[in-house]
């Protein structure tokens, strides 16, 4: 790939990337749907690990209510951040796989605090472990492809060499 076309390609994804993050930024901290407009009046918690998703998993067990909060909650939080994952390396090449983690450990855990002291939200550390969730599972398809990519780039460029030698 040329380097025009490459630099556009970072461009484009580093744009999807930071639009991305501005919708989840939307979701943690302003979104009326998940109460982020009504602020509580104490600092609010959650350094129990399991501790949530466990409750979500019982209240899911006596209201079909609770199970549509269970799924958002769970999978929201996973789902919601397998694009990061996905994106941040593409978007910053300079991300390798333990780089894209540490990275988004940081901000997902920042972000939790600052959700809790500005009384929009809660420090779940089950959030945390979820987000993380989908930002490895991001990752890892990122690499994976790439790993597929490249196999298949080296592939195709052997077979061109043993072509080439062929009709010599």
């Amino acid at each position: 790939m040329n380097e025009g076309k490459k630099s556009n390609n970072d461009r484009l994804f580093r744009f999807i990337f930071i639009m991305y993050c501005l919708i989840i930024v939307y979701f943690m901290f302003v979104a009326d749907f998940f109460g982020r407009t009504l602020p509580y009046e104490t600092y609010r918690y959650n350094l129990v690990l399991f501790n949530e998703i466990k409750r979500f998993v019982r209240w899911s067990t006596v209201s079909s209510v609770g199970v549509w909060w269970m799924i958002v909650n769970v999978f929201g939080n996973i789902l919601l951040f397998v694009p990061i994952g996905f994106f941040l390396p593409k978007a910053f090449r300079s991300f390798n796989f333990g780089g894209v983690l540490t990275g988004c450990f940081t901000i997902i855990c920042l972000a939790e605090y600052i959700q809790m002291i500005s009384y929009v939200g809660i420090l779940d550390v089950d959030d945390i472990l979820l987000n993380m969730t989908g930002v490895f599972l991001g990752d890892t398809l990122h690499f994976g492809f790439s790993y597929l990519k490249q196999r298949k780039a080296k592939k195709l460029s052997q077979e061109s060499v043993n072509q080439d030698v062929q009709q010599v």
